[in-house]
């Protein structure tokens, strides 16, 4: 477990950075000391109830920062590169929460001249939507012969529940299905990729996460569409690509591919109703 709790320290302690460049440095020093804290868990028992009593500051100063980015029609480049630099802690956030696709992904706005990304990966299996799209595609393929058959590409989208992956949704959702069916023994191997546009919504999206004392505190996406309308941030296509046979079991089976954040989420919220 300590190589585990000190990745996750040094991934607070690189969010930290991150909203201390952005502009948030009480923000940045509580999360500092909270990885400071989890490297040395022998620790926290004495600096816990400080982090506790103090919990409502850093989210305050946050939206402060939020607010005063809103309210800016000229943004500096002190703003921008606070911004850029944020972008990437929100992806190391991610990574740390166990969503490492999304993270990667976000990571990639940063690099001009991509147009496609194509890396292995099936962590799409861990969401029913998917699951249920391939089931489609097979139900409309005749019985195996000896040659290949394209599979026509379908978009795939759900809404966001307990129901399914937040892992997959956030790098995924919504998705563009598509590959090649192999005729193969006992039935299909379907070489699959999943095609999704990576880039921020239009300027005025907030993405809300809660409300605090009246507030709303979230993430406010439209300034990073702003940031990449601005050309410091570029948009590209990432392609996921992974092969699994119709008899796959996981295509009929109820599992959610969740992150460890997630999954104790989860956890708690069936526990607690």
């Amino acid at each position: 477990m300590r190589p585990v709790r000190l990745l996750l320290a040094a991934a607070l302690a690189f969010v930290a950075l991150c909203l201390a460049v952005f502009g948030t440095p009480f923000t940045a020093a509580a999360l500092a000391v909270l990885a400071a804290l989890l490297a040395r868990a022998s620790r926290l028992l004495l600096f816990g109830p400080v982090l506790l009593l103090g919990w409502k500051v850093p989210l305050h100063e946050y939206a402060e920062r939020v607010e005063e980015l809103d309210a800016t029609e000229a943004w500096s480049s002190r703003d921008r590169a606070g911004l850029w630099v944020l972008n990437l802690g929100m992806a190391g956030a991610g990574a740390a929460l166990g969503m490492p696709e999304v993270a990667l992904e976000t990571t990639l706005l940063v690099v001009p001249g991509l147009d496609t990304v194509r890396l292995p990966s099936d962590f799409a299996m861990g969401s029913p939507a998917v699951r249920r799209a391939i089931r489609r595609q097979l139900a409309s393929l005749p019985a195996p012969g000896d040659e290949p058959i394209a599979l026509p590409p379908r978009q795939v989208s759900w809404r966001y529940s307990l129901d399914d992956s937040a892992r997959v949704a956030l790098a995924l959702n919504p998705v563009t299905l598509s590959g090649t069916a192999h005729p193969a023994p006992g039935g299909w191997l379907l070489h699959l990729e999943g095609r999704v546009p990576v880039s921020y919504p239009d300027e005025g999206y907030r993405l809300r996460l809660f409300s605090l004392d009246g507030r709303s505190i979230g993430i406010e996406e439209g300034h990073f569409a702003r940031l990449q309308r601005d050309g410091w941030l570029h948009p590209y296509d990432m392609v996921w690509v992974w092969t699994v046979h119709s008899a796959d079991p996981r295509l009929t089976q109820d599992d959610v591919g969740r992150g460890w954040a997630e999954a104790l989420m989860v956890a708690v919220q069936t526990a607690t109703h």
